[in-house]
């Protein structure tokens, strides 16, 4: 996440003009108004998570696995508002935030 807050706080992305200051590139300067939407990706990672804490409950893998959908739904939910959360603290915030999963897809 220190990439990307720094980011969000360095690079403008809502006036029309983005300005990021880069190391030995120089600056980058793009005219146009240019939503920034942040996309959180291997978030069917998120099935093995959910496996282990249905087995901590005492589940059985066979039993688990067909019950971990609903849980990776409400894990994933909880990561996106953390992450839009953490983000909402930045100077420039990003439009929205999308999660891409294998089969589970969040708000």
């Amino acid at each position: 996440m220190a990439a990307e807050e720094l980011f969000f706080n360095e690079c403008n992305t809502g006036n029309g003009e983005i300005v990021c200051y880069g190391n030995s590139t120089g600056i980058l300067k793009i005219h146009g108004i240019v939503p920034v939407i942040v996309v959180l990706t291997k978030a069917d990672a998120m099935e093995i998570e959910a496996i282990g804490q249905l087995r901590d409950k005492g589940l059985t893998m066979k039993e688990a696995r067909p019950q971990a959908g609903e849980l990776v739904k409400q894990l994933l939910i909880q990561v996106k508002k953390q992450v839009e959360d953490q983000l909402a603290e930045c100077k420039h915030c990003p439009k929205d935030c999308l999660v891409l999963s294998g089969g589970y897809q969040c708000i």
